[in-house]
């Protein structure tokens, strides 16, 4: 156990387990459902799972929504990797936007669970549609997370071949 905490990396506290944690507790308090086990370790990777996915929705989104809106711009890419290179407080700083994000993601969930849990209570029918709908959407969320650090990914090597 104590090994598993010394490789959890600030980030994955703040960026994932914090937001999971906040969720799992706000259900619980505004929806009336409890997501509990005995296991402290269950809870941490319950927080850290539902974290990625607020985190996921965050990016994939909340995100490109505030791009829509006007509301959020981007450096380019190519201009951020040499800036990050410079300046090693811009993973702090990104870091913290994330945080941001997956928090906002956080309050969009929260406030459609909440939506979800009052709409099921009509029949067991629209329940079991609300399920179904929710684990493709999750699904699809993951696919979508998985193509986006992927083409990150390729997007970073390429700037850095570039380079030199």
């Amino acid at each position: 156990m104590e090994r598993i905490l010394d490789k959890i990396s600030e980030y994955t506290v703040i960026n994932n387990i914090f937001p999971g944690a906040i969720f799992v507790y706000m259900v619980d308090m505004l929806c009336k459902i409890k997501v509990q086990s005995d296991s402290i370790l269950i809870m941490v990777f319950v927080y850290y799972f539902l974290g990625v996915v607020l985190s996921r929705i965050g990016s994939i989104v909340v995100e490109p929504i505030l791009k829509k809106c006007k509301i959020l711009k981007h450096a380019k890419y190519e201009d951020f990797v040499v800036a990050e290179k410079k300046d090693d407080k811009i993973q702090t700083l990104l870091g913290v936007g994330n945080m941001y994000r997956t928090l906002i993601a956080t309050v969009v969930m929260l406030l459609l669970t909440k939506g979800a849990i009052e709409i099921a209570k009509i029949s067991s029918s629209i329940k079991f549609l609300i399920i179904v709908v929710s684990i493709i959407c999750l699904m699809l969320l993951l696919i979508l997370a998985y193509v986006k650090q992927t083409n990150y990914i390729r997007k970073r090597v390429e700037c850095l071949n570039e380079e030199g």
